[in-house]
């Protein structure tokens, strides 16, 4: 079994606290995965440390702020929130690119509709207030994704 401190120094990995209880609740499911896939062939990662780094590390993470060092991460953007990823294990380089510049592509196509929008006195002056405002946050948030879409790229190009 991984021993407490070997856990502990993982779950600090994920900014996640280490507790006796996670550290209880692990070693019972390493126990149980190890017991049912001789019953029946769930996985081939069974040794303690490889789930614990393949089944916990590899799980979903929430953060409240970006990790601080985004080398070899892809970052997945959207108006609401931002998924960081790490993208050697993951992804595959050139195909993510391809992928974030047609997602920008699209992006900055929106954006130039809703500009062009705008930009149309006819509109502006006939539209009531609350529409046209709609028109300039849906401008804003297009603006911060094509932002971020480039962050992703270049954070992608080291």
């Amino acid at each position: 079994m991984i021993s407490n401190a070997a856990f502990a120094q993982l779950m600090q990995q994920i900014n996640l606290p280490s507790a006796a209880a996670e550290y209880d609740r692990f070693a019972l499911y390493c126990t149980q995965l190890q017991e049912w896939n001789q019953r029946m062939n769930l996985t081939a990662i069974t040794q303690p440390d490889q789930v614990a780094k393949l089944h916990l590390l590899d799980s979903l993470t929430v953060l409240t702020a970006a990790p601080a060092d985004l080398t070899g991460m892809v970052t997945v953007a959207t108006h609401d929130a931002t998924v960081y990823m790490p993208m050697s294990e993951l992804v595959d380089i050139a195909k993510e690119l391809e992928r974030i510049a047609a997602e920008r592509k699209k992006a900055e196509e929106n954006l130039q509709r809703i500009e062009a929008k705008l930009a149309n006195e006819s509109f502006t002056s006939r539209a009531p207030e609350n529409v046209v405002n709609a028109e300039r946050e849906k401008a804003e948030k297009a603006r911060a994704l094509i932002a971020k879409l480039d962050e992703s790229a270049a954070a992608m190009q080291i």
